[in-house]
Parts: C-alpha cells; structure tokens; sequence
C-alpha cells in the first residue's frame, strides 16, 4: 500500500493509477508482471470495449454487420491502441457500457440491472485510474439520457423518474469507489498539479494538429525523418495523432452524417464531434462556454 518513490511516500492506492481494486488488473496479481499477465490485460480491455460497443449498436437499432463493423472500428481507434499501456484507456470500454444502459433506460426498460449497470460503471470509472478522462463521460452519459428521453411519450413524472434513479445509482457507484476516492482527493489537494490547475492552467492541441486526425504522421514521427517543418507545438506524438480513427471509419460517419442527418442518434453524435473539436483545439466561442 505504501511507495516510498511516490509522491513523497504517500499511500500507493492514494495514487489512482495504481488502479489497485480494479479487476482488469488483477491478473498481475496472479499470474505476476509478465508479458502473459499484461497479454491478458490488454486483450480484455479492448474485447470489453469493442463488446460494449456492439451491444449499444444493437440497442439502437443497427443490424448486425454495422454493429460488428462499429464494434470493431472503436476497437482500434487511434486512442485505443497509443494509449493502450496506459491507465487512460481503462476507462473507454465504460463510455459504450453506460451509453447501452442509458439506451435501454431510456426505451422504457425499468430493470434494475440496469440500473445497477449505471452504478457499476460509475464504481469502476472511479476505479480505472485516470478520473480526469472518466470526467467526460459522466456528463455525456446523464445528456445523453435527458435526450433520448425528451421525445418519449411518457409523462413528465415518469421522467423524472428515470432521471432521478439514474443519479441514485450513479451516487451509489461513487460512495462503492470511496475506499480509494477519499485518500485520492486528500492527495490532490496537497500535489503540485492542483496547484497548476488551479492557476488557470488550460491544456489544449494546436490547431494545425488537426491534419494529424486524417493522417497521425503528416508531420512525420519522432523516429522518422521530418518531411514538413516542425510548425506545429505538440505536447507529444500520443495527444496529437490519437484522434486518428482510420480514414474508412472518417468517411463512413461523414457519410452517416450527409445521409442522416435527421436522425436523432446521428445528430446527436454530430453535434458531440463539433463540441469535442472545439475544445480540444480552442474554438473561440465553444471553448469559452465550456
């Protein structure tokens, strides 16, 4: 529990990326830290992403192939695989997870698997060792929910009442996570970087950065030669080209997008990627509101 290299010897589960009480790293602790231990790790994390992915595809109506394909598409996406050894992508397969069980909430499904999938998502977002990423998913989760049931004919009741045990439980999977939530938010108050964030310290990509989403290497690679002029002020090669999706998969949402743009889902995702576009790389107005 205690890493005397660490933060000044403060407790190790303090330290969230030790992700100590999550159970996709437990194969460490029974097989021991070996390239088969990590094999399984990392082959469970994408097959949770990509399974989680197929299961919301098909929650929204796709047809087996387009959810296979979609399935397999975020699989692979460029954050997926150059984030992979990292505590970041532990929590991807949770934004397919709680959009299927928002999904089927939201279809009128009032199980309380359901339910107590919201509260084991949160539990294990918390758990996953990076909450920073986590954060995001949180309030598109709780949107998404809201828009997916304005149209519903229910009445506004019940709702509300959808909404209302959908914060129950989300609580309920934080107060599950507080065993190593409570020593984390002690520990951030007393590090260095709460201090920079608290001094308006914004993080966000050049905007010639944006080339690197159809094609990660335009500007070359740190182990290749250069073929353009360093113009661009990277943070590194990770944060800049994992945004690359594959051109195939570009194209075939810009497709989705020209053909049905009516429809609720595929408006709602559009509007998402203007959003997540303005931020990352500064819009004036998008940014600012945010």
């Amino acid at each position: 529990l205690w890493n005397p290299y660490s933060g000044g010897g403060v407790p190790n589960m303090a330290n969230m990326e030790s992700q100590l009480f999550l159970p996709l790293t437990w194969p460490i602790y029974v097989l021991g830290l070996t390239g088969t231990s990590l094999l399984v790790i990392y082959s469970i994390k994408l097959f949770l992403t990509g399974i989680f992915t197929y299961l919301y595809l098909r929650s929204i109506k796709l047809n087996f192939y387009a959810s296979l394909a979609g399935a397999i598409g975020f699989m692979f996406v460029g954050f997926n695989v150059v984030w992979l050894y990292y505590a970041i992508s532990n929590v991807v397969f949770l934004l397919p997870a709680s959009l299927y069980f928002v999904e089927k909430l939201a279809a009128g499904n009032s199980k309380i698997k359901y339910y107590l999938g919201i509260a084991a998502v949160v539990a294990l977002g918390i758990l996953a060792g990076n909450p920073e990423a986590f954060l995001y998913i949180i309030p598109l989760s709780f949107i998404y929910l809201v828009y997916r049931l304005w149209p519903r004919d229910l009445k506004a009741p019940e709702k509300m009442g959808i909404v209302g045990k959908y914060v129950l439980f989300s609580l309920l999977g934080l107060g599950l996570s507080a065993i190593e939530l409570i020593p984390f938010v002690e520990y951030l108050f007393n590090s260095y970087h709460w201090m920079l964030r608290n001094n308006n310290f914004v993080k966000f990509l050049d905007w010639h950065a944006i080339i690197l989403n159809f094609n990660p290497d335009f500007y070359g690679t740190a182990s290749s030669y250069l073929p353009i002029p360093y113009i661009v002020n990277f943070t590194n090669y990770n944060e800049s080209a994992s945004a690359y999706v594959g051109i195939s998969f570009l194209c075939l949402a810009i497709f989705a997008v020209t053909l049905k743009y009516r429809d609720r889902v595929v408006a709602f995702y559009a509007l998402l990627a203007l959003w997540a576009l303005g931020v990352i790389y500064q819009f004036p107005l998008i940014f600012s509101i945010t």
